[in-house]
């Protein structure tokens, strides 16, 4: 019986943030986007309030122990890492929806707000969402959508820590992020044989140098659903205010399918690209790259 009520609740939050969400997605979707530029290439990027990079940062965060790179990550950008909600389990509308409450019991796992005691994860109760499917992790269970709209799975982020009193605002922040991002992937994607732009992003096939030797790599850098907001670096980064820019980034690897339609992405495992970029990775910065099959491999 108490599984049963513990369902019930799920359910109603479910169905009450489901309602609730459209309402806010529709508004979010018109409000808060703007755009930065660097090399002559636009970054539209949104800066609203409902964002949970906002809520997630808006003091110096504090990961636990055992906290993966990855993790530390997800909790900057607000999301729950994959003890709390399995792959699918949360959508990308989410990140542009969820309201502080929600967006803390995410990254309540492995991070909490830095507090002047030491004892942030006792203060904040991390047990309600530890290993077992307490009353947060069913309704983020219940709210699941396909995978493939959970963008834990199928899309990167590189993140910027740009100090608030370096930067005029925050398009100038999102410009720096994204000159340390193509750099970045300049210094890493050598020997480029196809690029392809879009409105969204860009590919780029070229060779990347990993411990097995040079392998053909497709990557992907986003040029829009850029999410940047006001708030502090992690207090391992050093808790100064900042200026936190998030941008879309990916890889690929050629699949089955690919092969049978002649189609070449690559021949790199994601944790190959992660290496590789991270030879190069900017300071005050840091990303993950989706997985899906070992989960998402993040270097901070």
């Amino acid at each position: 019986m108490k599984i049963f009520g513990v369902t019930l609740i799920a359910l109603a939050i479910a169905s009450a943030a489901g309602c609730a969400s459209v309402e806010k997605s529709n508004t979010s979707q018109r409000q808060g986007v703007d755009k930065a530029s660097d090399a002559g290439v636009e970054y539209e990027y949104r800066a609203s309030d409902v964002v949970t990079l906002k809520y997630a940062n808006a003091h110096p965060l504090t990961f636990s122990a055992d906290a993966t790179p990855a993790e530390k990550v997800l909790s900057v950008m607000g999301m729950p890492s994959f003890k709390v909600a399995p792959a699918g389990s949360f959508t990308s509308n989410q990140l542009r929806t969820a309201t502080a409450e929600q967006t803390r019991k995410y990254i309540s796992a492995v991070a909490a707000p830095a507090g002047p005691n030491g004892k942030d994860f006792e203060a904040f109760g991390l047990n309600v969402v530890g290993g077992t499917a307490g009353a947060t992790g069913m309704a983020l269970s219940l709210l699941a959508g396909s995978p493939k709209y959970d963008p834990r799975v199928n899309l990167g982020y590189f993140v910027c820590f740009e100090r608030a009193d370096h930067t005029a605002d925050t398009s100038a922040a999102v410009s720096n992020c994204a000159k340390k991002m193509n750099l970045m992937f300049d210094a890493t994607v050598t020997n480029v044989t196809k690029v392809i732009s879009l409105e969204n992003g860009q590919f780029r096939t070229g060779s990347v140098l990993t411990n097995a030797g040079e392998k053909t790599a497709k990557v992907f850098i986003g040029r829009r659903g850029v999410l940047a907001a006001d708030g502090f670096a992690p207090s391992d980064r050093g808790g100064y205010a900042s200026r936190i820019v998030a941008i879309p980034i990916n890889s690929e690897t050629t699949s089955t399918m690919d092969k049978i339609l002649f189609l070449d992405n690559g021949n790199v495992t994601p944790a190959e690209v992660a290496g590789a970029l991270a030879k190069h990775l900017p300071d005050s910065s840091a990303f993950y790259l989706p997985d899906r099959i070992n989960g998402p491999i993040g270097v901070y």
